[in-house]
């Protein structure tokens, strides 16, 4: 008899301090490839990630505005949410997996070593005369 994994699904719960009180998301975790590809890319201009989020959702309690009706839990309804709301449970469900933030925006000089301190490793060293 062999081993059925179960895809480990985080539940999201934003909680009373938060802007989105009451929201909650399922997102499955990811496949070891997909973090790899996640982890190469880091810097980049972040659509990586929104279909990764996209492709591991499963769902919401999020509604309509207006007619209270639940919002589906496809592309196109992530894609018409606003961007600080997707931009929250993005980085919510990347601290859930990685433990950390979502990757820096691109732009970042995060991991570049300082000039200073390449300039003080080039020294070469000197000998001392007897």
């Amino acid at each position: 008899m062999g081993y059925k994994r179960n895809p480990k699904v985080y539940n999201l719960v934003f909680g009373d301090d938060t802007e989105y009180a009451g929201l909650e998301v399922q997102v499955r975790t990811l496949t070891m490839g997909q973090l790899l590809r996640v982890w190469a890319k880091e810097g980049s201009d972040g659509t990586g990630t929104f279909d990764l989020f996209v492709q591991r959702l499963v769902g919401w309690n999020l509604e309509d505005e207006n007619t209270g009706d639940p919002i589906p839990v496809t592309r196109e309804a992530v894609e018409d949410q606003d961007d600080d709301l997707i931009n929250a449970i993005i980085k919510k469900w990347t601290t859930a997996v990685f433990g950390v933030s979502a990757p820096l925006e691109s732009g970042s000089d995060s991991g570049v070593i300082s000039p200073v301190e390449s300039m003080l490793t080039e020294i070469p060293s000197q000998s001392l005369a007897s």
